[in-house]
């Protein structure tokens, strides 16, 4: 498992990442998750995630513009986000209709459900 100051990130299995968010994460500690993506999965693209925003969690409100840009979703295959407050589930749908995906996310209520998505993804 790796920790950084509002996270923590662990591989769930050869091509998937379990990320816990607790805080609010800045573009520069974001921008550091990926090399901890490939350093736990040993593969720089096709990855899985298992993304999970506790309540606090979130990013600050100038990270959006940052979502958008390609480089940071060259390396996902799927998310599968689990969201505990209400308002940053709210935040999240906008955001996911706001942003071309080239890549399936979706949102769960259960880890296991959003394990078992995942799994389903080839």
């Amino acid at each position: 498992m790796i920790e950084t100051e509002n996270a923590s990130i662990s591989k769930i299995n050869k091509d998937t990442v379990k990320l816990v968010v607790r805080g609010k994460v800045t573009q520069k500690e974001y921008e550091s998750f990926y090399s901890a993506y490939c350093e736990l999965t040993g593969m720089e693209k096709d990855m899985k995630f298992l993304i999970i925003i506790e309540s606090g969690g979130g990013v600050k409100k100038k990270i959006v513009d940052f979502f958008k840009k390609d480089y940071r979703v060259h390396y996902k295959k799927a998310e599968a986000w689990m969201i505990i407050s209400p308002f940053t589930r709210m935040f999240l749908k906008i955001l996911m209709k706001a942003v071309d995906r080239k890549y399936p996310i979706q949102h769960f209520d259960t880890e296991e459900s959003a394990l078992e998505w995942l799994a389903s993804i080839k």
